[in-house]
């Protein structure tokens, strides 16, 4: 029974992730710590506080803690990122199928993704309206601005050749179909760039922004990668500059054993924060990859189902779009020339 016992309890120990074993280290340190002050019946004395002695041991403990909670970024996300039957893997090479099915027909995604802007905008104006009280929304975001002074009574309008009936509507409902039908509910935009690269983050920029975004940003990052670490050197020389050595520890220096063991814990506190910071940054990437994924294969079933649906390449629908405008606009003042 005591083997099973020692079998189960190892095997559990094995199953927890690297944060579930960083943070039972942590528990012991902290026990461990307490144990010691509640022996040497340790108190906190006011009057003997020395503000100087303890922003020193502070320096110390916070320099210990930085450094080893970058090493403690860097070194889980490399484990959570290469781990091959971890989760980031795993949506990795859903991710990585996904967009192989899709290689010959990326030149119509921009417009699959401008597809689902437009249903998007509408399902949020549908939503708005229908949290404003406006009765049958569906409908009434098929209606023009002008038609907005007849809702104050029973309405009728026939659009696409289906006729709409609507009740009178109070002057709140009526607030809220101007407000959608001006065009102020928006969703944010999202580029294909984003959805056909793993690693992309960019959002709200057009497909031609995303390179120089990239460039700029690789830039960035190189160039304040290189000043964090001049800073982190100065600050840890700084400390470094500032110690002195005193006489070797002895058995029964408290106060040495307290640092040693703030430092002890400074460091391992620094590192299970720097694993826990990527823990969540790994989580939102896989969330990204999946979401990514998902949109992917919806467009490649929509072109299996629709294999003719789209008549130019995204350039292309860009430039017919642009053109269009342009005309209309033109048009628009031209006619209050005219007029």
């Amino acid at each position: 029974m005591d083997n099973d016992r020692k079998e189960t309890l190892k095997a559990t120990i094995k199953g927890l992730t690297v944060g579930g074993k960083i943070s039972i280290a942590v528990v012991f340190v902290t026990i461990a710590a307490t144990i010691v002050m509640t022996i040497f019946n340790v108190g906190f004395t006011p009057e003997k506080f020395n503000f100087f002695d303890w922003l020193a041991k502070m320096a110390i403990n916070v320099m210990l803690t930085l450094i080893t909670m970058f090493a403690g970024e860097t070194a889980f996300m490399s484990f959570l990122t290469s781990k091959r039957q971890g989760l980031y893997q795993s949506c990795l090479d859903d991710y990585d199928l996904a967009r192989k099915d899709v290689e010959k027909e990326t030149q119509y995604f921009g417009q699959y993704l401008e597809l689902k802007y437009q249903r998007a905008i509408k399902t949020s104006a549908i939503l708005y309206l229908r949290n404003n009280g406006v009765p049958l929304p569906e409908q009434v975001v098929l209606l023009d601005l002008q038609d907005i002074k007849y809702l104050d009574k029973p309405f009728e309008k026939e659009v696409d050749g289906k006729k709409l009936v609507f009740k009178s509507h109070t002057k709140r409902q009526i607030k809220a179909i101007r407000y959608v039908l001006e065009g102020n509910v928006t969703v944010a935009r999202t580029p294909k760039a984003y959805y056909l690269d793993s690693l992309s983050e960019t959002k709200n920029v057009s497909d031609y922004e995303v390179a120089a975004r990239l460039i700029a940003e690789k830039e960035i990052v190189k160039h304040s990668g290189r000043i964090i670490k001049i800073v982190s050197m100065l600050f840890v020389s700084m400390i470094l500059a500032g110690l002195t050595v005193n006489e070797f520890m002895k058995g029964d220096d408290i106060n040495a054993w307290f640092n040693l063991i703030s430092r002890v814990t400074a460091c391992i506190g620094g590192f299970y924060a720097g694993c826990m910071n990527s823990s969540r940054v790994n989580k939102v990437d896989c969330k990204m990859l999946k979401n990514k994924t998902t949109i992917l294969k919806e467009f490649h079933l929509f072109m299996n189902n629709n294999p003719d649906f789209f008549k130019y390449c995204d350039e292309e629908f860009e430039a017919l779009q642009e053109f269009e405008a342009f005309t209309i606009e033109t048009n628009k003042e031209v006619g209050g020339e005219t007029s």
